[in-house]
């Protein structure tokens, strides 16, 4: 008699969904580094960004610091006065002793001062296209009433009359005419606006 093997029973295991879901798991995984690596170029790049803008304006605080803060030297300026050259340094020393420079009254040291000034000017257009200047001039000591007022009429297209035609002038709180033209008179009185002074 013939031995009849026994049966071989087999059982197979379909790893198939399970190798799916890992090559899924490892592709999200491979993704979140991916990102991270990107987030962290990208902070390092915004880190190098801000570093940079610091030192550039650090810098240019600085230079501008320096700037405001210097001396101004005239390093590069050369000026020439019957026939003599002057540099910068002879600007430079110049320039110290125009600061330095005191006047000697009766034993009393003042230091040089530069008197200003300004004028107002109030304009009156005329129909005629011309306009009437009146030309108020203060010191800053008396900013209340002018020490000086002129008027003049502007009139275009004339050349040979760029400051205008003289029509009055206050001296001494005293209305004066530079005018004898009867007509230009008459625009005075009616369009020059002189302070504390009547005709």
């Amino acid at each position: 008699m013939t031995k009849v093997p026994s049966r071989i029973e087999y059982s197979g295991a379909d790893y198939g969904p399970l190798n799916q879901a890992i090559e899924r798991e490892a592709e999200k995984t491979s993704e979140l580094l991916m990102i991270y690596r990107g987030r962290r170029y990208y902070d390092w790049s915004r880190i190098f960004f801000w570093i940079s803008v610091s030192v550039a304006v650090l810098v240019l605080s600085g230079a501008i610091a320096w700037w405001i803060l210097k001396d101004p030297v005239y390093e590069n300026i050369t000026r020439s006065y019957k026939g003599e050259t002057y540099s910068g340094e002879d600007l430079q020393e110049e320039k110290k002793i125009l600061t330095n420079l005191r006047i000697r009254e009766g034993g009393i040291n003042k230091t040089i001062s530069i008197d200003t000034s300004f004028t107002v000017f109030i304009v009156t257009p005329l129909d005629s296209g011309e306009s009437v200047v009146t030309g108020k001039t203060y010191s800053p000591d008396s900013l209340a009433y002018p020490f000086s007022q002129y008027c003049y009429l502007a009139t275009i297209g004339k050349p040979e009359n760029l400051g205008g035609l003289k029509l009055a002038t206050v001296i001494d709180d005293v209305y004066i005419f530079d005018t004898n033209d009867v007509e230009l008179r008459s625009l005075a009185k009616r369009y020059c606006q002189f302070e504390g002074v009547k005709l």
